[in-house]
């Protein structure tokens, strides 16, 4: 029996400075072994970026989001979240 995914954790936006390391995760149950892929906002693949945990150095703020394939090609997307980078010294109010 095929079971459909279901994303139990979605990724947080988060607001950081400049530079610094970013951890995005996205956790899912399905059916065999699930693959990950996480794109930009301009739509584009992030290259590498192929596991549940996305860990990167912030440059510029983004949106992104993460697909989740099963082996039958079934798939299901996160929820976008921004990553806000301002530089250092700058109060941060907002996401």
């Amino acid at each position: 029996m095929i079971s459909e995914i279901v994303i139990v954790q979605h990724p947080v936006s988060v607001s950081v400075p400049r530079n610094y390391t970013v951890t995005l995760s996205v956790r899912a149950v399905g059916s065999g072994t699930l693959r990950y892929q996480w794109f930009q906002s301009d739509q584009t693949e992030v290259q590498g970026a192929t596991e549940p945990d996305f860990v990167f150095s912030a440059q510029n703020t983004q949106l992104y989001v993460c697909r989740v394939n099963d082996q039958h090609n079934n798939c299901i997307f996160s929820e976008w979240v921004k990553v806000k980078v301002y530089d250092a010294g700058t109060v941060c109010k907002y996401l």
